[in-house]
């Protein structure tokens, strides 16, 4: 992606920051530099931009400032640090989405809304450039929820139709799932790399109009890896939805990346205050690095690649306990298809313990087909929206069984505690889930 696209600017100024930036990477003339930055913004020279900037008669919309902050820490070098990008959208942040829906998408799950202006990185990064990917994919993931009005469904797919697994769409890859608050209707976003599903577009309509949906490209890059070559596209019912989604992210000017870092750089202390939390009184602190963290009675600290830094209770649950605990899980969670708030909560409980085990166990110890299959293999058969009473019996045994082995097998400590909540949240869930009449109609 080129460096106008990723700086595209909407301003007089902003285009004369964006020459600045060619002139001094590509040593070219002022004037070229800021010809290109001109067109960069949808201008056809320099002259139009500020013929166009200067003679606009429509008021500008307020616009917001959202501070994005991560810190860092390189263990082996000892170096530390804070990275910051400001971006502005069309609304404040409190309108588009809420504390609770962080968890729900992956570039935001590493966040949380520290303040109305400021979203803070909740662990320390490993290393400055981690920081700055993770800040500009929490950047991206924000402008397109301000310029679409959806709001996180879940981190990961949530099928659009009953059995995607046996038929899924071709190419699909790092896939989300979002909900329009307004209608409720669900939005699929899939971001495949490009080259994969180059021979593939006829193959993927098909599909498309084949379960009744809308599949579309977005010109904007999209959130997943846009430096690396990702693309966005959308899956919709609702076909007015998926264009007035489609037109919301064409629209889109900005995508930032680490590769063109345009945010600041500097010292992890003092502890970064944005414009609003400088204004009031209350203090603030930086996140606590857990790999600087100790072990206690009850709990362990570990750090994984791909999910960071956590806890887990001491010692290790046997592994045919994980194995009965993540049958029960997968039964659970594929039987939970149409009810959230088990298949959620359920869902989170097996990714931490899909965690717990490799941090228990090697690979001498547990290889890999039984890792794969463990906790990630196999959901169980689909529910219908309304399940029989038989039928939702089983779900509430299985979960009581999860439960049970968890508490046979580790310590009374909050990460087990966590997972407690979770298990008793999808209980509650599962309990209220209406159950149909007959032989298990749709709703």
């Amino acid at each position: 992606m080129s460096l106008e696209f990723a700086l595209r600017p909407s301003s007089i100024e902003g285009i004369k920051r964006l020459a600045d930036r060619i002139q001094r990477d590509e040593a070219i003339q002022r004037a070229e530099a800021l010809e290109r930055a001109s067109r960069s913004a949808g201008y056809s020279n320099y002259a139009h931009a500020r013929r166009s900037l200067a003679d606009s008669l429509v008021p500008a919309r307020p616009r917001h400032d959202i501070h994005i902050t991560a810190y860092w820490h390189d263990l082996p070098t000892g170096e530390t640090g804070r990275e910051t990008l400001v971006i502005v959208v069309d609304h404040r942040l409190d309108e588009r989405i809420d504390r609770r829906q962080f968890a729900k998408n992956r570039h935001l799950l590493s966040f949380r809304r520290k303040q109305s202006d400021h979203v803070e990185g909740k662990r320390v990064f490993g290393d400055q450039r981690t920081a700055r990917k993770a800040v500009c994919g929490a950047a991206r993931a924000l402008h397109f929820i301000d310029a679409t009005g959806l709001q996180p469904y879940s981190r990961s797919l949530v099928s659009p139709i009953e059995r995607w697994q046996s038929d899924p769409l071709p190419g699909s890859d790092h896939a989300s799932t979002w909900r329009d608050p307004a209608s409720g209707e669900l939005v699929i976003t899939d971001e495949p790399y490009r080259p994969a599903i180059s021979s593939r577009d006829a193959e993927r309509l098909a599909w498309a109009e084949r379960h009744g949906l809308t599949l579309s490209a977005s010109k904007w890059p999209g959130m997943y890896g846009p430096g690396a070559g990702s693309s966005l596209h959308l899956l919709a019912r609702d076909t007015q939805l998926a264009q007035r989604v489609l037109a919301s992210t064409d629209r889109l000017r900005v995508c930032p990346v680490d590769e063109a870092w345009t945010g600041t750089s500097a010292p992890s202390r003092p502890v970064y205050r944005s414009p609003v939390e400088a204004a009031g009184s209350k203090s603030v602190r930086a996140p606590r690095d857990p790999r600087l963290a100790r072990s206690t009675a009850t709990t362990t600290p570990y750090a994984l690649v791909l999910s960071g830094h956590s806890r887990k209770p001491t010692g290790r649950m046997p592994l045919d306990a994980h194995d009965r605990v993540g049958r029960d899980l997968r039964t659970a969670i594929g039987s939970a298809e149409y009810r959230p708030g088990v298949r959620e909560k359920l869902d989170r409980v097996r990714s931490e313990l899909d965690d717990w085990v490799q941090v228990e166990y090697d690979r001498q110890e547990l290889d890999m087909e039984r890792f794969s299959a463990m906790y990630y293999g196999a959901l169980g058969a689909p529910f219908k929206r309304r399940p029989t009473a038989a039928e939702r019996s089983a779900l509430l045994e299985a979960i009581e069984r999860i439960r049970e082995q968890l508490g046979r097998h580790y310590p009374d400590c909050e990460p087990r505690r966590r997972l407690d909540r979770l298990i008793d949240r999808a209980e509650r869930s599962a309990q209220s889930w209406p159950v149909g009449t007959g032989s298990n109609p749709s709703a």
